[in-house]
């Protein structure tokens, strides 16, 4: 994906990716297949997902999105260029 992308971070580096149906999908498709199924980023166990060391899982607001860690894997530290915050 080229350009930039604002997205809502849910899991930091050790922690696990929020439940959901994607995560339940990833899993059944993983368990499927017989092997991993890869998402950069993630390391994926047999009933979760872990983001994985200087990664960051993001989510869009939007629910119909397609751009966010669901199909790009966890984002990299290095590619966050900034932070948003509230203005009053």
């Amino acid at each position: 994906v080229e350009g930039k992308l604002l997205k809502r971070v849910v899991a930091l580096a050790g922690e696990k990716v929020p439940g959901g149906a994607w995560l339940r999908r990833h899993l059944r498709a993983r368990a499927a297949s017989g092997g991993p199924l890869k998402r950069p980023g993630l390391d994926c166990a047999k009933a979760s997902c872990t983001v994985a060391a200087d990664h960051v899982f993001l989510l869009s607001e939007s629910a119909g999105s397609v751009t966010d860690s669901r199909h790009l894997g966890a984002i990299s530290l290095a590619a966050v260029i900034g932070r948003v915050g509230p203005c009053w």
